[in-house]
């Protein structure tokens, strides 16, 4: 039987005797060609049937040393756990260790800052930003101008105040107080020397590696200042008849 489709091999291959007319009998030369024809004729048929399925083949497992494919260079052995493969920028390939970074006291809104341990920072706990508010526990310092759109503002609240005092003889505390213009960073500038005025108000002089002056709390010693200059002024007023004429 001269078989020409898959439908017309036999499931058996001794049964498959001829392709389109060529006897691939047993026995027929060259035997070892016919005997994989005739059981291909079967697998083929089978597989037709679904009798039988063609697997294709897996590769389960395979070593690669010292290889270079697609010109990188893979590494010679295996890496460690958890570790990735990187590139040095002209092919070699080489295992790499994820550094994770530790944030000590770490919460919300907390502001991050660096350390001195390495792979290591800080949540701040006297510095937070809610997204509308930066919140600052401590002193801030700037080199440049501070400028706000809004008010700039301190607690001046009586609760949070004890051993209060009105200030005594002001007026003298400003009469030796000196006003001054100065250059600084080659800007002008107005204003009063800290260290004169922290041998008259040492409260509004603050100490660092430079000194400063709370200027807002030299309001206090001004006010006070005003209000005895009135006095002695209204004690002028009483001894001078000056007043009780009218000019010619």
């Amino acid at each position: 039987m001269t078989i020409s489709t898959i439908a017309g091999f036999s499931a058996t291959a001794g049964s498959n005797t001829d392709i389109n007319g060529v006897d691939i009998g047993e026995g027929t030369a060259p035997s070892n060609i016919n005997n994989a024809l005739r059981a291909l004729g079967a697998l083929l048929k089978n597989m037709d049937t679904g009798a039988s399925t063609l697997t294709s083949p897996v590769m389960t497992s395979a070593t690669i040393t010292n290889a270079t494919i697609g010109g990188l260079t893979y590494p010679t052995s295996d890496g460690s756990a958890n570790q990735f493969i990187k590139t040095n920028g002209s092919g070699a390939l080489s295992f790499g260790t994820v550094t994770l970074t530790t944030i000590n006291n770490n919460t919300n809104n907390r502001i991050i800052t660096g350390s001195d341990t390495a792979d290591t920072l800080e949540a701040e706990s006297t510095l937070t930003y809610d997204g509308s508010t930066l919140a600052v526990t401590g002193a801030i310092t700037a080199s440049t101008t501070i400028t706000a759109s809004g008010n700039i503002t301190a607690f001046s609240d009586e609760r949070l105040k004890t051993d209060v005092e009105t200030i005594e003889n002001a007026l003298d505390k400003v009469m030796n107080l000196r006003g001054v213009t100065y250059t600084k960073s080659a800007e002008k500038g107005m204003g009063v020397i800290a260290q004169e005025v922290e041998k008259v108000i040492p409260e509004v002089v603050e100490d660092g590696e430079y000194k400063s002056v709370a200027y807002g709390n030299l309001v206090g010693v001004l006010i006070e200042a005003i209000k005895d200059l009135k006095k002695e002024v209204e004690i002028l007023k009483q001894s001078c008849d000056c007043y009780d004429s009218a000019p010619n």
